[in-house]
């Protein structure tokens, strides 16, 4: 963390059939995740600096490479505008429906 800074973290996790029905444009689910997170930070009154993704996709996920492309879209087209960048995280397959979760880091003045 920069000198005169404070660290604030946030997450927030969505999954299918919950926080999305799953038919919307994977860039759109991918764009309502991470602006959930800056929303929260923007509450701290923190300026965005990077975030963790998560992401638990169905083995059998129709079109999972045309899905993940735009996904990652979606994502690269907020970070530009938002000014945050993807600093790691990880991902699992499941039977289940996808569980996506971003955990967002803030700075702010101390």
């Amino acid at each position: 963390v920069p000198a005169g800074k404070q660290l604030v973290v946030t997450t927030d996790t969505i999954c299918e059939g919950v926080h999305f029905i799953g038919d919307e444009p994977p860039a759109l689910i991918a764009q309502k995740l991470l602006r959930s997170n800056l929303s929260d930070l923007a509450a701290k009154g923190a300026a965005p600096h990077c975030y963790f993704l998560c992401l638990s996709l169905p083995k059998s996920l129709p079109a999972r490479e045309e899905w993940l492309a735009s996904f990652a879209s979606g994502l690269a087209a907020d970070q530009r505008e938002f000014g945050i960048h993807l600093a790691g995280g990880d991902t699992t397959a499941t039977e289940g429906k996808p569980t996506l979760s971003i955990t967002a880091h803030g700075l702010v003045d101390t």
